[in-house]
């Protein structure tokens, strides 16, 4: 199995029982074909670039392995 690293960038209007939705179902989409080993709540970072007309998110880390297809 091979190592990731991603970023997930959400919303900074959601408070954490939405974040935390957010990030258990995207755990449970990647574990059905790998497996996350770690996550990690960065908190409000601010950008180079705007999205949204937005610069500041909040971000989730998290490192997975999985088969590379």
């Amino acid at each position: 199995m091979n190592k990731y690293k991603s970023v997930i960038i959400i919303s900074p209007n959601l408070d954490e029982g939405e974040i935390e939705d957010i990030v258990t179902e995207i755990t449970d989409l990647i574990n059905q074909d790998g497996e996350v080993t770690k996550v990690e709540k960065m908190g409000i970072k601010k950008l180079a670039y705007e999205i949204k007309k937005n610069r500041r998110w909040k971000m989730v880390f998290s490192t997975k392995s999985a088969l590379g297809n």
